[in-house]
């Protein structure tokens, strides 16, 4: 349901997953793996939301794709590869990789009934590549804030 993008100060933004199906690379992985595969990554990523909601909830509920998704992960080692694997299949190595699985994150987040936020913050490491700042999305979830 509502993921509010408050990046940028000032009023946070609502992120639609409509805009984000409508994304070229979220679009990209949609339309060139199987149904079931398909199927399979929404629901990894699902089960990996849901995974920290189990978490104490008397603690923050916070997470990012490295978090969930990363090599460090609490998830199985399988789910892991499987994931980074069918994307890499479809939009390669490296960013559009990184970008496709954030993609499927905020997706899944921005459907839930949580009152989620994120904010992309500076990381203080470079990319050569592209010659800028990596930046990273972090997701949270405050249900007592008022928009």
């Amino acid at each position: 349901m509502p993921l509010y993008d408050i990046s940028h100060g000032g009023k946070p933004r609502l992120i639609k997953h409509a805009k984000i199906e409508k994304n070229d690379v979220f679009t990209a992985i949609k339309n060139r793996v199987k149904k079931a595969t398909w199927d399979r990554l929404l629901k990894t990523v699902h089960e990996a939301v849901e995974s920290i909601l189990q978490q104490d909830p008397t603690k923050l509920t916070w997470t990012r794709a490295g978090v969930l998704f990363g090599y460090n992960s609490n998830q199985p080692l399988k789910r892991v590869n499987h994931l980074w694997d069918s994307i890499i299949n479809v939009v390669g190595d490296g960013k559009m990789c990184k970008l496709g699985v954030g993609c499927l994150l905020q997706h899944n987040i921005s459907q839930r009934p949580e009152k989620w936020f994120m904010i992309k913050r500076e990381t203080g490491e470079w990319d050569k590549e592209e010659d800028k700042e990596i930046t990273i999305s972090e997701y949270w979830i405050n249900e007592n804030a008022v928009i």
